[in-house]
This record gives structure tokens, sequence and C-alpha cells, in this order.
């Protein structure tokens, strides 16, 4: 899979699922780590999502983090960097096929979303038990995101979601040039 194929958000959220596995001394790098990190991400567009299903990210917290604290850990002071687990490939992989089927020529931080309710892991179970399973999940991408298709890296401009009045990214179109 091809890392320019991520969104900047995307590409962010990877890296800092990285970080948190390798701050938590996991040997392998897990969908929970990347739900954490998607959770605490500022200005992306899982928060509106989210909130547009009614879940509750405290409970979705608290959820991960119990899958999180339940992993292995490496002791000593060289561990090794964590590596990708098969349910992370997996995630990705159908991050990728999400985007497909949405037209995006891109993978953003929804088709993570989406991919990882899909998953048969601690976070997709978490995210199905919030009310967040992908049905529910695409309809909210949809209606947050409403015709506009991810077309580029980065979001460039900020635009007030549909119903909820939050501020989200907005999705620019194909003509604009990428910064």
């Amino acid at each position: 899979m091809n890392p320019d194929r991520f969104t900047i958000k995307a590409q962010e959220a990877l890296q800092a699922a990285q970080r948190l596995a390798e701050d938590r001394r996991n040997p392998q790098l897990v969908p929970e780590h990347l739900l954490a990190v998607l959770l605490e991400q500022e200005s992306g567009v899982v928060a509106p999502v989210l909130d547009k299903l009614g879940a509750d990210p405290g409970s979705l917290r608290t959820a991960v983090n119990g899958a999180l604290d339940g992993l292995p850990t490496a002791s000593g002071d060289d561990a090794p960097a964590p590596t990708a687990s098969s349910d992370l490939v997996q995630v990705l992989r159908a991050a990728e096929k999400e985007a497909g089927a949405l037209k995006d020529e891109y993978i953003s931080t929804e088709h993570l979303l989406l991919a990882l309710a899909e998953g048969k892991t601690p976070a997709g179970d978490a995210l199905r038990t919030a009310g967040a399973d992908r049905e529910a999940l695409l309809r909210a991408v949809e209606e947050v995101r409403g015709p506009h298709r991810v077309t580029r890296t980065r979001r460039t401009s900020t635009r007030r979601c549909r119903s909820s009045g939050a501020t989200s990214p907005s999705w620019p179109s194909r003509a604009s040039s990428t910064p």
C-alpha cells in the first residue's frame, strides 16, 4: 500500500498510532492504537461523524484504553519498534476499498473509521457498541461531507457541518491545486 495514497490527516493518525504503541511499549501496532488517536485528532472529520451518531467519545476512549491496557508490552531498554499487526493491515486494506467505493482518490480518516467499524477487533467492537457500525457511520459521513470527494491529500478550508453547525474540514474540489 502506497503511503502517498493517504491524506495528511490519515498519515498523521498512523504516525501518532505508531508513537502511541511505542510509548506503551507494545510490540505490535493494532487497530486500537489507530482508533485511540483518531478519537483525539483535532480538526478532523471523526469527531463530527461520531457526534452525528450520538456516539459517546468518552465511552469509546474507555473501551479502547481497556483493550490497549490488555496488550503485551516489551521490556528492556532496546525494545524494537512496533510492527503492524495483521488486523491493522486488514483495516488499511479495507480503508483503501472504502475510498474506492466512495470514489475518493485518497484514503482519509473517515475511510479508516469505516474500516475500523467493520473489523472483528476490540476497536470494531467498541465502535459497534457505541452505535457506530459501518452503515450508520457511512450515512453520517455522507451527511457531514455532502457531495464532496477526497481528491487530494490536504483539506484547505473549513465549512459548517450540515446539521450540527460544528466546524469540520471541507473537501476541496478537483480544480483546486494542492498546497
